[in-house]
């Protein structure tokens, strides 16, 4: 059999059709907030019960069972947050109405405790085989930990890696304005991924060398540092912490859409 060498190229290349950009969601911002559900101040494992009793799409499943996570549906502009912070409230509205019936509630944990359930979530194979690739201590780290994700459209990879850079600058300051925990929730993060750090990065080239060094070249979705390029064409940053106040979700989104703005 003759083996073919593939062009560094070819795999550049492929490695970036993992992205999909979308050049009309420049500036656009996505939020992600999770929440863990419990009985009594204790996590459960429902989620899966609980979803399909919702109307609202923008709720979804997580690693644990015992999380759920609201996701704004669509990007949203900056001139419409407002539509953001309308949609947080009224979908956190709906999901504690059903979870009444299953005499839950949402909690607003950065750090679940330590004897929580380690149920993974049965609505997606990929978690399943994630569980069973962790050891128990990075699986209860995995599910322990709880946040608010920011995401800021880019137009393509160029753009994305300016971003990238730029807000990888400001995680100390997104840090102090993001946690709750008294730093617990940093130092519980690092059980799953030793390095959350996000290296800066020069280019193209320099991106797909910390993608085979951190083995996310075949799946980006694997690239764990607290700023990351995503699938989504979005650079994300995953330093906040939960809150149940949305003018403070507001605050977080407000303050990393300055810093972005600087790479624009």
């Amino acid at each position: 059999m003759v083996h073919v060498v593939v062009p560094r190229s070819e795999e550049i290349q492929g490695f970036l059709a993992q992205i999909e950009f979308k050049p009309e969601f420049d500036g656009h911002v996505g939020v992600e907030c999770e929440k863990l559900v419990g009985v009594s101040g204790m996590p459960v494992p429902i989620a899966h019960c609980i979803l399909p009793r919702l109307n609202s799409m923008a709720w979804t499943y997580e690693l644990s069972n015992c999380q759920l996570e609201w996701r704004a549906p669509k990007p949203c502009a900056p001139k419409r947050l407002a539509s953001l912070y309308d949609g947080m409230r009224s979908g956190e509205f709906e999901v504690k109405a059903v979870l009444r019936a299953f005499g839950a509630d949402l909690m607003t944990y950065e750090v679940g405790p330590v004897n929580m359930p380690l149920d993974h979530s049965p609505l997606d194979p990929r978690y399943k085989r994630i569980a069973e690739g962790l050891s128990k201590e990075k699986l209860l780290a995995a599910c322990q930990v709880i946040g608010t994700h920011v995401h800021i459209g880019c137009r393509d990879i160029a753009h994305a890696i300016r971003v990238y850079n730029v807000l990888r600058e400001h995680v100390s300051h997104f840090a102090s304005i993001g946690d709750h925990s008294e730093g617990e929730r940093f130092r519980i993060y690092k059980v799953v991924e030793p390095n959350p750090d996000p290296p800066k990065i020069s280019g193209v080239d320099e991106l797909y060398e910390l993608a085979q060094k951190k083995k996310f070249v075949t799946n980006i979705r694997d690239w764990w540092c607290w700023v990351r390029i995503t699938r989504y064409g979005t650079v994300e940053v995953r330093v906040f912490g939960t809150t149940d106040d949305h003018d403070e979700v507001m605050y977080w989104v407000e303050e990393v859409m300055h810093v972005a703005a600087l790479a624009a």
